[in-house]
């Protein structure tokens, strides 16, 4: 039997210094949290028009589908929130359009440059996982003991390039990213539960 440790690493470094994916997911999450509603234009700024959210495992729901969520969410709720525990930032090589390959297949090989020699707008557009885990925070308006729901959870959001063929108008997508998938993973039962226990008091009541 083998013992398994694990070392954390703690850095400090300039606001201007944080990975791309987690500015993204530092602006993302109060649009996403936001009980004041209609905030679907907030929301859509984030993500690809063909962006798809999977729960579970389940299948893929497109964004439409999810408005009407959010307006029964701000019916009901009288805050709701994400506290991120941790967060992760994965950067995957861009792709290059078939232009430069066609270029570059062309050209004779060169001695790759330094990763420091890479310009901003060739770090923009590579292709982002922002992986976090978070507990999300439930209070019902109709619970009298404002008791507060808590859910553990595992999100995983896949960023590419805005695409301007594809509805990215100037308008949508966040420092030359958007969200194309959006994983969550969570038993929200907690949540199922302490609403009933609220509608069985009212009842008595």
């Amino acid at each position: 039997m083998h013992n398994m440790s694990s070392t954390q690493h703690v850095h400090q470094i300039e606001c201007s210094k944080i990975p791309t994916g987690l500015r993204f997911l530092r602006a993302f999450l109060p649009a996403l949290d936001s009980l004041d509603h209609p905030t679907k234009a907030n929301i859509a700024s984030f993500l690809a028009p063909h962006a798809k959210f999977i729960t579970n495992n389940g299948p893929p729901a497109p964004q439409q589908q999810l408005e009407h969520m959010f307006v029964m969410r701000a019916e009901k709720l009288s805050s709701f929130g994400h506290d991120v525990v941790r967060a992760w930032d994965v950067e995957a090589p861009a792709a290059p359009t078939t232009t430069a390959a066609a270029a570059a297949a062309a050209a004779p090989a060169a001695p790759a440059a330094p990763a420091e020699a890479q310009t901003a707008a060739e770090k923009s557009i590579a292709r982002k996982t922002v992986m976090y885990e978070s507990v999300s925070v439930t209070v019902f308006k109709s619970d009298p003991e404002r008791k507060e729901v808590r859910v553990p959870e595992f999100n995983v959001i896949e960023l590419e390039p805005v695409d301007g063929n594809s509805g990215g108008d100037g308008e949508r997508g966040f420092e030359g990213l958007w969200a194309v998938e959006l994983r969550c993973w969570m038993d929200s039962s907690p949540v199922t539960t302490r609403a009933k226990e609220i509608a069985a008091m009212e009842g008595v009541g």
